[in-house]
């Protein structure tokens, strides 16, 4: 009698996780394209192929009203005009990378590599992934670490912190970056 009734929790356990996953996907999403740029930039931002699609579904509605209703739209829509040039992946400079244990972790061998990523241009970025080796004490790659942001907004600086997986790791340093397209 106790198996039926602990498969049918495993199955409402399961199907309450998938519907929290999918509100999830949904909100992330959601975020993702309430950040995009107004519908005027978005054509003048080449490198995103999806761009002329919310142009076309916010064209019509920024006309007049969107201007005059609120005045948080208008520092948004100046901010991507301004950009005098394309995205290039060699706006996003990377600051310092360093490894680091966290505070309060005294015997554990959890460890990060921190650092700091800025986006020197005017452009939004979006999906941005910051790529480490990791260096043994003869700054050999044993491994590699990884930290993802969603978006990084114009000027902003983005303090990263990826874990470190292999123990061998003595330093890191900075491998590469890349945005989503």
């Amino acid at each position: 009698m106790a198996r039926p009734a602990r498969g049918a929790l495993l199955r409402v356990c399961l199907w309450v996780l998938n519907i929290a996953i999918v509100l999830a996907v949904v909100l992330v999403v959601g975020n993702h394209l309430k950040n995009r740029p107004a519908s005027g930039d978005a054509e003048k931002s080449v490198p995103l192929p999806s761009a002329p699609e919310p142009a076309a579904k916010q064209g019509p509605a920024p006309a007049q009203p969107t201007p005059s209703s609120t005045a948080s739209p208008a520092p948004a829509s100046p901010a991507p005009v301004t950009p005098k040039g394309p995205k290039l992946i060699g706006d996003l400079k990377i600051t310092q990378v360093a490894l680091d244990q966290p505070k309060g972790a005294k015997g554990s061998r959890l460890v990060y590599v921190t650092g700091a990523l800025k986006n020197d241009s005017d452009h939004q970025r979006f999906g941005v992934r910051v790529e480490l080796d990791l260096l043994d004490a003869a700054t050999n790659k044993v491994g590699t670490a990884t930290d993802y942001r969603q978006m990084l907004e114009p000027r902003a600086t983005w303090q990263f912190r990826a874990i470190v997986t292999d123990r061998r790791a003595s330093a890191a340093k900075f491998a590469g970056v890349k945005e989503d397209e």
